[in-house]
């Protein structure tokens, strides 16, 4: 999920907060999960994001994600349409 890293990136010295510059010290999983009843036609997605930084403690990881969610591209896009849970996860 790029977009998430990179709102990572862009918000964290704000925050006082330096992010890894290796790509390998930064990594977010996702999955995606179709949702509903399709007998309905009612469905909808989930996601689970799984945010894993090297080097941070993990009270400034969820600051930095906290905060990133709310200028993340993705995450404005789908908020209130998709239900998105996010975990994090020092290295």
């Amino acid at each position: 999920m790029y977009l998430v890293q990179s709102a990572m990136n862009a918000v964290a010295p704000s925050l006082g907060v330096k992010m890894p510059t290796k790509t390998e010290d930064s990594i977010v999983e996702s999955t995606v999960e179709l949702v509903g009843s399709m007998k309905d036609l009612d469905m909808g997605l989930r996601v689970q994001l799984l945010v894993k930084v090297r080097g941070l403690a993990k009270e400034d990881l969820e600051k930095v994600v906290h905060k990133a969610r709310q200028v993340c591209p993705y995450s404005r896009a789908t908020k209130d349409n998709v239900y998105t849970t996010v975990r994090c996860e020092t290295m």
